[in-house]
């Protein structure tokens, strides 16, 4: 009876020590085995890129799916991309793509995936302000547009609505913090 209960204690241990998801980590998840991503059971990858992401997103008060979303247009998650092996036509870096001129201004170091997601975030955020605090504005900008309309640039046009139709995607699967 004792070793019953012993064993009935330690599977309910084993079972909260099991954690869901959060949001972000389902997210990122979804994307990555949703595209067949090489590193889809990378449990490290997942919780490392969602993590990342959603700190940045809560330090520049930026909605963390968009966040996902945006991140997953710019680099899809790739290892190379992630490490810096690999830069950009203009010479963006990270897991979000950034800029020289983003880099200089928010003076970043991209080492780390941390640290290339709160550039990104930094820079996604100077434009939002400069387009009068409207986030779908700002992405305008942070995807290369010269103006704060989406419409002005067909190119950056496609670009901006791929990544708000993911986004939207994302929230209705998955809701907001």
């Amino acid at each position: 009876m004792k070793i019953l209960i012993i064993l009935v204690f330690l599977g309910s241990i084993a079972n909260t020590a099991i954690a869901e998801d959060t949001q972000n980590e389902a997210a990122v998840r979804y994307l990555m085995e949703h595209c067949g991503h090489p590193d889809r059971d990378d449990e490290l990858k997942i919780r490392t890129i969602a993590q990342a992401l959603e700190f940045a997103a809560y330090e520049y008060n930026l909605p963390d799916l968009l966040l996902i979303s945006m991140a997953w247009f710019e680099s899809r998650f790739r290892t190379d991309v992630l490490n810096i092996e690999v830069v950009g036509k203009a010479g963006e870096q990270g897991i979000l793509q950034v800029v020289k001129q983003a880099r200089i201004y928010g003076q970043c170091d991209m080492a780390t995936v941390d640290r290339q997601a709160v550039c990104g975030a930094i820079w996604f955020r100077v434009g939002i302000d400069s387009c009068a605090g409207d986030i779908g504005r700002g992405l305008v900008k942070y995807i290369g547009g010269k103006s704060c309309n989406p419409k002005k640039d067909l190119a950056v046009y496609s670009k901006w609505r791929r990544r708000i139709k993911l986004w939207e995607k994302l929230e209705a699967l998955y809701g907001s913090d």
